[in-house]
């Protein structure tokens, strides 16, 4: 997979920029999705293919213990690590490049969600350093409720009334898979 991922520059290029999604072409700029010329990556008319961003640092992973999972706001993409998280795992040949400050990492293989079934598109790849929910794409789902004058968490009302509450530990909001009743 990587050799398809090469950085070049060809000046023939700009003659043929393709414009974004908001009809605007940007002939000096390169897209970080489909590295064609012309638009900026949020933009990208082949968005669901390529490059998409998790946030977590190799400093924060390493406040996190085996089997949490984080809910992050800065991610547009679940990724998880450990296979109890990922049922009906599919391969999708275009697969994902996601990009993190802690670096990247490709996956090919993606399913639903156990905790949450109606998050069907999370990406599976057990060399990530944590399990990743978007809470971006958990809210599209799910009711999420966060309140600061209450308790410090934030609270996902899943199936059958069951409630999942990220808590927040050392500036994330982590649930502990532990401690969530087994509903794969």
């Amino acid at each position: 997979r990587s050799g398809e991922r090469r950085e070049g520059l060809s000046f023939a290029q700009i003659a043929g920029a393709v414009a974004g999604t908001d009809g605007r072409t940007w002939p000096d700029t390169k897209c970080y999705n489909c590295n064609k010329q012309g638009h900026i990556a949020n933009n990208c008319p082949s968005r669901e293919v390529g490059i998409q961003g998790a946030h977590i640092t190799m400093a924060h992973a390493a406040l996190l213990s085996p089997g949490d999972i984080l809910l992050d706001n800065c991610s547009s993409v679940s990724i998880c690590r450990d296979r109890e998280l990922v049922k009906d795992l599919k391969t999708d040949t275009r697969g994902i490049h996601v990009l993190t400050n802690g670096g990247s990492i490709d996956s090919d293989v993606y399913g639903s969600s156990t905790l949450l079934p109606k998050l069907s598109k999370v990406w599976f790849n057990e060399d990530s350093m944590v399990n990743i929910l978007s809470l971006s794409e958990v809210k599209k789902e799910y009711r999420v409720k966060m309140d600061s004058d209450g308790e410090d968490a934030f609270i996902v009302f899943a199936e059958g009334g069951k409630q999942l509450k990220f808590a927040k530990r050392n500036g994330l909001y982590v649930l502990c898979r532990d401690k969530v009743e087994n509903n794969t």
